[in-house]
């Protein structure tokens, strides 16, 4: 074997890895989610358990709102929990996780 020889072997190879990065970029761009399952969130499950008119207890305190105060659903969103408290008639919100429904 010839010195000729082995660079012509290494140059085929380089543009043989070169090809095959080139494959395995176009796949990392593709977008992964197509295939997968949504992923259903904390709040995106309290939601689907929480709707207007629902009686929920407050797990959380703030300054108004005292933990332990029971409240009346008045809008579900993806980010929180909008509520009239029962004691004062106040209305404000708190997060999914920071409320949970009366059994």
């Amino acid at each position: 074997m010839e010195i000729a020889d082995i660079i012509q072997q290494l140059q085929d190879l380089q543009i043989k890895q070169d090809e095959l990065l080139s494959q395995l970029a176009s796949k990392q761009a593709q977008p992964a989610n197509s295939q997968s399952k949504p992923v259903k969130t904390s709040a995106s499950v309290a939601s689907q358990e929480l709707k207007p008119g629902d009686s929920i207890i407050l797990l959380t305190g703030g300054i108004i709102v005292r933990r332990g105060d029971k409240a009346k659903v008045t809008k579900v969103s993806d980010t929180a929990i909008h509520f009239v408290l029962d004691r004062n008639g106040h209305s404000t919100y708190k997060r999914h996780r920071n409320v949970r429904k009366v059994q």
